[in-house]
């Protein structure tokens, strides 16, 4: 059935790894709002705990760059892949933690928070150490399975796996979240590599040794097979010294956060700044995933195209590369197309507009978190009339206008009640109050001043203000969200990411391209290392960057300066790539 094909297979096979992969990774990002609320984290937390992931995965690779070299792809493979779906399985013992588990340490008590983040944070390091094997041992067999004119389409293929992987993810966690618990994913996840496995162990072997390789296909794979095979085994430190090292290096360093941030922030992307959570967003999430997936795959075939035309080999990879890294600048205008319009549409809506109240109730003994749905007061409309023909292009902004003009009765009497009084505290302005305040919205201006004092009366308006808008919030977002134009956004991430993966896979092919078979698992080892450096800052910046602004009340702008530094990532790489390694060809390894 595959007589003279055979190698496709194998790319079959490692396609579907790296799927696994991918699905394992996304899964902690697609189920972070349920952990939030059952956990508290904030994206400080989260940010930490996909840093955790990328030190392990850097070690990983480290060790797995060896260890493919050293045992081979086959058995790499195995150990990698039974690591990281045992450690998969692992978060949901999480769950196993009790609501007022708490744990000291020399004097210092630990909460639930606290003690769900470390044990998260372990299933990430192990997560990480393991899935690190995935792509030295890919790159290795697809230059151990393909002539160098097919090993960037073949790269791609493999690679749109992790497209694959992303787009299977949205569509099938929330689901299993939803109809469990959030440990449902990562159960199933862990499962599908065990599946993968026997695949694997019954199909792969070197080609050499492949009974299924016909003797017309042998000949193919080693067609353009580079003199050199004999090499003597390379230490990473000799590999530092070429330039050609450092030109797959420092572009990994660069560009592999931004897809990092495309996979880990995007769900919490469109929850914090479009309201939309993963029930809604989950659509948006598939068609990026889509776009990535088809035009990537293109991405890798057009570059060996060119070689096969005659270019050469330098001259199709960078003419690919250039466009690649210029198609990923438009990214920087995301956010500029999530707005919210209050017009005559808005206000017919909100005739039928409902908000969400989520109490805490005990049955038998044990509490549970129980909502209930209300429509908006009518007079909310009514309310918000001066705000008519606006458009807001932050959430932020739209709620801070809107929660300045919702029930102008109580922040008139309010006003009265604090004119002449010394409100230099929250719990004078609140004394000040006495009931005119219901304790939901106590509890919201109390929350707004946890980071910040209260230090005036109109401080404390404005706060009450915000309270009354956040309340109802989701219904003042999905009555006012433009549902057309986000969809440019979804469109210019797709690109984007589209982008990052042609680049992604024209790049581990320049590997195989300047080194020989001995040296690439390697380098792509060292490269990925450093694209796991940049990995791990990169997470920590986001959180403390977002969390920084959410204070500021702008998490918008917070997100605004993220897909900037995405957007000009990829032409910076290039350049240095370009410097560093003017011509792919062959290293003179002594």
């Amino acid at each position: 059935m595959f007589k003279n094909n055979y190698r496709w297979v194998i790319c079959a096979l490692l396609f579907f790894a790296t799927t696994v992969n991918y699905i394992d990774r996304q899964i902690l990002s697609l189920v972070k709002e349920f952990l939030d609320a059952q956990y508290g984290w904030t994206k400080t937390d989260f940010g930490l705990l996909n840093s955790a992931f990328q030190v392990a995965y850097g070690a990983g690779l480290l060790f797995f760059g060896w260890f493919v070299d050293r045992f081979g792809v086959k058995v790499g493979y195995a150990v990698s892949m039974v690591g990281w779906s045992l450690a998969a399985m692992a978060h949901a013992l999480v769950r196993l933690l009790p609501e007022n588990a708490s744990m000291q340490i020399g004097g210092r008590v630990f909460g639930l928070t606290a003690l769900s983040v470390a044990a998260f944070g372990l299933c990430r390091v192990l997560l990480g150490l393991a899935e690190a094997g995935n792509f030295p041992a890919a790159v290795k067999g697809v230059a151990q399975w393909f002539p160098k004119r097919e090993r960037a389409f073949a790269t791609s293929l493999f690679n749109s796996g992790a497209n694959v992987g992303a787009l299977l993810a949205p569509a099938v966690v929330p689901l299993l979240a939803i109809t469990f618990d959030w440990s449902m994913p990562f159960i199933v996840a862990g499962l599908a590599g065990f599946v993968w496995l026997g695949f694997w162990i019954r199909m792969y072997n070197v080609p050499e040794k492949h009974p299924s390789v016909s003797k017309a296909e042998m000949e193919q794979i080693l067609s353009d097979r580079e003199e050199g095979s004999r090499t003597a085994k390379l230490r990473w430190f000799h590999l530092l010294g070429y330039r050609q090292t450092w030109s797959f290096i420092i572009a990994k360093l660069l560009t592999d956060p931004v897809w990092w941030f495309f996979l880990i922030w995007l769900p919490d992307y469109f929850k914090t700044t479009l309201l939309l959570d993963i029930k809604n967003s989950w659509p948006l999430l598939v068609t990026i995933y889509g776009i990535i997936t088809v035009l990537s795959i293109f991405g890798g075939w057009i570059t060996g195209h060119l070689a096969a035309r005659g270019w050469s080999v330098t001259r199709a990879r960078k003419t690919g590369m250039v466009v690649f890294a210029l198609c990923v600048v438009p990214v920087m205008f995301v956010t500029h197309f999530g707005r919210f319009n209050v017009d005559a549409r808005f206000f017919e809506k909100m005739k039928t507009g409902k908000y969400t109240v989520e109490k805490t109730v005990t049955v038998d003994g044990k509490a549970r978190k129980a909502k209930s749905f209300h429509p908006v007061d009518a007079a909310v409309a009514a309310d918000l009339r001066p705000l008519d023909g606006r458009s807001y292009g932050s959430i932020e902004e739209f709620l801070r206008d809107a929660g300045a003009l919702i029930n102008p009765e109580r922040k008139t009497a309010l006003r009265q009640a604090l004119t002449g009084k010394a409100c230099a505290t929250l719990d004078a302005c609140l004394a000040a109050a006495g009931g005119l305040l219901p304790d939901d919205l106590e509890a919201g201006v109390k929350k707004t001043f946890e980071t910040k004092p209260c230090s005036s009366a109109d401080a404390f308006i404005l706060a009450v203000g915000v309270a009354e808008a956040e309340k109802i919030k989701q219904a003042l977002a999905d009555c006012a969200r433009d549902n057309a134009l986000f969809w440019i956004a979804v469109l210019l991430i797709g690109l984007a990411g589209a982008s990052h993966q042609a680049w992604s896979a024209n790049l581990f092919t320049t590997v195989s391209d300047m080194f020989p078979k001995k040296a690439v698992a390697s380098v792509v080892g060292l490269g990925g290392m450093a694209g796991s450096a940049g990995g791990i800052v990169f997470p920590l910046v986001t959180g403390v960057l977002l969390d920084h602004y959410r204070l500021l009340g702008n998490e918008t702008a917070g997100y605004a300066i993220l897909f900037t530094f995405c957007a000009f990532a990829y032409l910076a790489a290039f350049g240095i790539n370009h410097l560093l390694a003017p011509k792919y060809e062959q290293a003179r390894m002594e």
